[in-house]
């Protein structure tokens, strides 16, 4: 089967979504092996090939993917493989296009995001025909009937025995609806909007071959701590006003990692503290983030009324500004 998707639609890559729509429409009433009795071997295989390549041109997330991909130039690194080396044992099965939402935490350390995805596997009542087989209620399966002393055939079955009747399953389509969870696994330091590819996790292939992909687009949730700045991490540092004057080290943490902060003497508040390479990384410009701290000075937690004495000291600072 051809494996590019608009030639097995009849449609142009610049084709419109209801170009693509009415192109499948036409096609799958065309070739639905309902309609083709006499060559129903080929009509199905053409059939699950329309399905394959509406499933993916469809949804314009997993259109831009596939369209990206086939852009791809193929690389020649070596010599020429040999003839049957080179031949593929069947066309890849759709890939599969979904949307997953991950806290900042699993995008910073890595972890494993849940989807779910639909797909459309062959209908297991019908075994994807579209169509299910019944034994004739007038002959009940002779394929014939007695009348006077001989039998004719069941004019009901034409003799066959059997008569064939829509998939009430599939509605006559050959194929369901299912919703799947699928794992995927997310990398340290993914960032908001990037697509994770997952090798295997598409649609199964028409001829034999490799199930498609799973191409899912990370969406990061807000944190009630940290904030992304490209590839910072953004978050407050509450301090004391005798640390803010003194200087010194405060702990905090960044996800499950405990930092030390090194604070220095006159911070003021609102001024930002760089830990450098604390932030994302990116592997391709091989350069990483920091974490940027906010300062907010703040009382000490447990700072009882100031005495008099103390009182004068504070004065006696104060009129040092």
């Amino acid at each position: 089967m051809d494996s590019d998707y608009y030639r097995v639609l009849g449609v142009q890559r610049a084709a419109s979504q209801a170009d693509i729509r009415n192109a499948y429409r036409r096609l799958a009433m065309r070739w639905h092996p309902d309609r083709n009795p006499d060559t129903a071997e080929r009509a199905e295989a053409v059939f699950k090939s329309l399905q394959q390549a509406y499933a993916v041109l469809k949804d314009p997330v997993a259109r831009a993917a596939y369209d990206a991909q086939v852009a791809q130039p193929k690389r020649n690194d070596g010599p020429a493989a040999a003839p049957d080396a080179a031949r593929s044992p069947g066309t890849p099965g759709a890939d599969y296009a979904c949307e997953t939402t991950i806290p900042l935490e699993t995008a910073v350390l890595g972890g494993i995001a849940l989807t779910r995805v639909s797909e459309s596997p062959a209908c297991v009542h019908c075994s994807g025909k579209g169509q299910q087989a019944s034994d004739c209620a007038t002959c009940e399966g002779r394929g014939s009937l007695a009348r006077r002393f001989r039998q004719v055939p069941c004019t009901d079955c034409q003799g066959a025995g059997q008569r064939t009747r829509r998939c009430d399953a599939c509605r006559g389509l050959g194929t369901t609806r299912v919703a799947k969870l699928l794992r995927v696994t997310v990398p340290a330091h993914t960032r908001d909007g990037t697509v994770l590819r997952a090798k295997g996790l598409g649609g199964e292939s028409v001829d034999g071959g490799p199930r498609g992909n799973l191409l899912c687009k990370v969406s990061i949730r807000a944190d009630r701590v940290f904030r992304m700045d490209g590839l910072d991490l953004q978050r407050e540092l509450k301090i004391d006003f005798v640390v803010a004057i003194l200087g010194g080290q405060v702990s905090l943490m960044r996800f499950r990692t405990s930092l030390v902060v090194e604070v220095p003497p006159m911070t003021r508040s609102g001024a930002l503290i760089r830990i450098a390479g604390q932030g994302l990384h990116d592997p391709k410009r091989r350069r990483s983030g920091d974490l940027v701290l906010k300062v907010m000075i703040d009382l000490p937690a447990k700072m009882r009324m100031p005495d008099e004495r103390q009182r004068a000291v504070l004065r006696e600072i104060a009129r040092g500004y």
